[in-house]
């Protein structure tokens, strides 16, 4: 309903299969405090339907993946064991991007 026709909606998530997981996307407020947004484990389909549902047509996905760089905001598992965490997150898919359009 705030799209005008032929405007295009970008939506970034948290992968999927990292909030299956039970992962929460960071941020760091301008004090420098860290928090979480909390995240809820949506499939691929239900971002579509929802797409879909708002008038949208979907237009491409994309899902870039972790390396290893991207793994440092995992601060537990970095510290206590950093070899394991790399080797077990790094090349999975990190977000899910949707664009789309209104028609």
């Amino acid at each position: 309903r705030v799209l005008a026709p032929g405007g295009r909606a970008i939506v970034s998530v948290l992968h999927p299969f990292l909030a299956a997981l039970g992962w929460h996307a960071p941020f760091q407020d301008t004090t420098g405090r860290r928090g979480f947004v909390r995240e809820h484990d949506h499939t691929h389909g239900d971002y579509f339907t929802a797409l879909r549902n708002a008038g949208l047509v979907l237009e491409r996905v994309t899902e870039p993946r972790l390396q290893a760089g991207h793994l440092a905001a995992k601060r537990r598992a970095m510290r206590a064991i950093p070899e394991a965490t790399v080797a077990a997150y790094a090349g999975l898919p990190g977000v899910l991007v949707l664009a789309a359009a209104k028609p």
